[in-house]
């Protein structure tokens, strides 16, 4: 299956980035992005078609992670969405990519925001 591109945008400061990952049955699984340390960082999932469940992965692997593990929200829940919504992320992570389990002719656009120094 094919991987879905990042697409940074700039946004505010230069301490701030926006990144925009558009998934779907035939593209489920986002392109690693790797991102400063020491960024607040949150996560923005929205159904515009279809069904599936989306999950953040990260890993703080130097080169194209094979073990990626499911972060968290601050309340210890794993990112894991089935609908629309937005959660902070837990754990700072040298990479991270959103994918797509179980689509259902999903199209999902998945947004994270970091900012920091």
């Amino acid at each position: 299956m094919a991987a879905s591109t990042f697409v940074p945008i700039h946004h505010g400061t230069s301490s701030t980035r926006l990144v925009k990952w558009v998934l779907t049955d035939a593209a489920p699984t986002g392109e690693w992005v790797v991102l400063p340390v020491g960024r607040d960082r949150s996560v923005h999932v929205v159904f515009s078609a279809g069904t599936g469940t989306v999950t953040f992965q990260g890993s703080n692997e130097a080169d194209t992670p094979a073990n990626p593990v499911t972060l968290r929200d601050v309340t210890l829940a794993d990112l894991s969405f089935t609908a629309s919504g937005l959660h902070q992320v837990l754990e700072i992570t040298h990479q991270v990519r959103p994918v797509l389990i179980g689509g259902s002719g999903a199209t999902v656009t998945v947004w994270l925001l970091t900012t920091g120094e």
